[in-house]
């Protein structure tokens, strides 16, 4: 039989837990000592810990890092927490940056890491369903975990490892499930922005939603209006390069529908089709799912479609046809990314490839260097991507010769790339300049004729060289 310890929070005796392979407290959630996990905290932040705890404080790495260090990645940001006030924390520490006092945050400086170190606190009324309306100082580091919004975020971390764990994030790790602490109902009415970072944990994590937490994300889905653009910008971009984003897009499509309304006319809708035996949204999930995880190629496959429902039409022998569809999912998609302030630059790539996506080009040399040429040469290799993605999320109806004929394009496409670049007419051995030295007048023609001249490069029927290009305009009519 295992010895009993005192767990030194809640006073309880506590014994061994085999699941957690740690002394246990199902109290308040504590764990004894992980070396391992010690021993992966940056030195900068183990010695802000130190420095508070030295001077009378509590201070824990706590949030997504420690989820992070649990599932063994990497954590991107570290922050800390402390039963310390800010104007102590400032006292501590030389180089402090006030980034929001008011809700007890400062930035330490330390060994030229930025750390956030935040007061124990609770959080009053959400008056904008985004922001608290003012937060109170506590003592208790539970009571602060208490308002967190994800039992796996909801975790703390000693420097000695000893983790805090009340609400029992580890285990939902494990059993790989997204969890709200307390109740879902008020984690999602006090901040509407938590129902998208549930979607984002879950695609990106590869976890499942609770039950619970699920239903309360529908309930509350109404509140995403309270949400910035910019911010659902920003969770849409992370989930969407997520391992199990086409599951969440599926699952979460009336969320979607939410702030992206132009979905809704996907939804079951039949394409009468003998490529197709999704409707067009699962056709349109299906294919982010089996794609590439590029932010780019994924938000083509978002809306490539989503113009589909707008250009129907049904023939006598109730076939359906979608002519001219990628032109409105192009322009659909630029107005919805204008929307959520996406930047230009990814928008513009975005409907670019939409636009071009059911292009079907001959597998030729010539062919896929004037399409190079127009897409741009690392967008072509994104155009092929969303291509298969495509495919893939289509019957089957030849798809091994559709597919293998995208094999050829992107053999062909590779050989492109080992060609000098040319992309435009700037791009050519030749200007304007020698132009009007052989005798061409300054003025439209010249463009004209460097045109022309592109052309032929791209056709491969004259070398793009000084000579070979000089000798084509001397034999040019």
């Amino acid at each position: 039989m295992s010895k009993l310890k005192i767990c030194p929070f809640c006073k309880r005796i506590v014994g061994y837990n085999s699941y957690f392979h740690s002394y246990y407290c199902p109290s308040c959630g504590w764990m004894e000592n992980r070396k391992n996990l010690s021993a992966k905290i940056p030195s900068p932040v183990g010695k802000v810990l130190r420095i508070l705890n030295s001077n009378g404080y509590e201070a824990y790495v706590v949030g997504g890092c420690v989820r992070d260090l649990l599932m063994g990645r990497n954590p991107h940001d570290w922050d800390v927490c402390t039963s310390a006030i800010p104007e102590d924390v400032t006292k501590l520490f030389p180089k402090v940056i006030p980034t929001g006092i008011k809700h007890g945050t400062v930035t330490v400086l330390m060994n030229e890491m930025q750390i956030e170190v935040t007061t124990f606190r609770t959080d009053g009324d959400y008056k904008d369903h985004r922001h608290p309306g003012k937060v109170r100082f506590v003592s208790s580091l539970q009571e602060d975990l208490a308002r967190r919004d994800f039992t796996i975020n909801a975790m703390a971390l000693r420097e000695d490892g000893t983790i805090v764990d009340p609400f029992h994030g580890e285990k939902d790790i494990a059993l790989k499930r997204i969890c709200c602490v307390g109740k879902p109902d008020q984690r999602f009415q006090e901040d509407a922005l938590r129902i998208l970072r549930a979607m984002r944990f879950a695609s990106v994590l590869g976890f499942i939603i609770e039950s619970d937490t699920y239903q309360a994300m529908l309930r509350n889905r109404n509140l995403l209006q309270y949400i910035s653009a910019e911010r659902i910008q920003a969770e849409l971009r992370k989930m969407i390069v997520g391992e199990r984003a086409g599951e969440i897009l599926t699952a979460c499509k009336q969320i979607l529908a939410q702030f992206i309304p132009e979905f809704s006319h996907c939804f079951d809708f039949e394409q009468h089709s003998v490529w197709h035996c999704y409707d067009v949204f699962q056709h349109i999930t299906k294919a982010v799912a089996v794609s590439s995880p590029d932010e780019i190629v994924r938000l083509a496959l978002l809306f490539h479609d989503i113009g589909k429902p707008a250009c129907f039409q049904l023939d006598e022998d109730g076939c359906g046809h979608f002519h001219g569809h990628g032109e409105i999912s192009a322009q659909m998609a630029d107005e919805i990314m204008t929307r959520l302030r996406f930047d230009n630059d990814t928008r513009e790539r975005v409907v670019k490839l939409i636009r071009y996506h059911d292009v079907r080009l001959e597998t030729t040399l010539k062919t896929v260097r004037r399409w190079v040429a127009k897409i741009g040469r690392e967008d072509f290799g994104r155009f092929l991507e969303v291509r298969r993605g495509d495919i893939l999320g289509q019957a089957d109806h030849e798809r091994q010769v559709r597919l293998a004929k995208l094999e050829r394009l992107n053999i062909l496409y590779h050989e492109v790339l080992q060609e000098k670049p040319l992309m435009s007419v700037k791009d050519l051995s030749v200007n304007g300049y020698d132009l009007m030295v052989l005798g061409y007048p300054e003025g439209p023609e010249i463009g004209q004729v460097l045109n022309e001249l592109l052309e032929k490069v791209l056709d491969g029927s004259c070398e793009n060289t000084k000579e070979g290009l000089i000798q084509e305009l001397k034999t040019r009519p």
